[in-house]
């Protein structure tokens, strides 16, 4: 299980887990506010907003997407009834290809 966002996509990690057989999980999909050391929220990146309004998905159904769409297992942290349901809507899309170099490319 690991830390993975828009910001923050691992990918050597995950080409090493990839080559392996090692199925990944990612937490804080959505970013962690706790150690963002000044850096804005993953939910108000110009490029995650963008894309978001464009395909009428959430930001961050789009954060979860791109994770989902990398095949690894996404556990986004909520308590609130509707925000577990917003996630869920992750689950009734994909992006295009585009979209997810354009997401793969804000790692920072």
């Amino acid at each position: 299980q690991v830390e993975m966002s828009i910001h923050f996509n691992n990918k050597r990690l995950m080409e090493h887990c990839f080559k392996k057989g090692i199925k990944v999980t990612s937490y804080s999909p959505l970013g962690n506010p706790g150690f963002t050391e000044g850096k804005k929220s993953v939910l108000v990146n110009p490029t995650l907003l963008e894309i978001s309004n464009r395909i009428g998905k959430t930001p961050g159904q789009v954060a979860i997407r791109y994770i989902l769409d990398r095949g690894v297992v996404c556990i986004p942290k909520s308590t609130t009834p509707s925000r577990i349901k917003e996630n869920m809507g992750a689950l009734e899309f994909k992006l295009s290809p585009e979209d997810f170099v354009k997401l793969d490319n804000l790692d920072t």
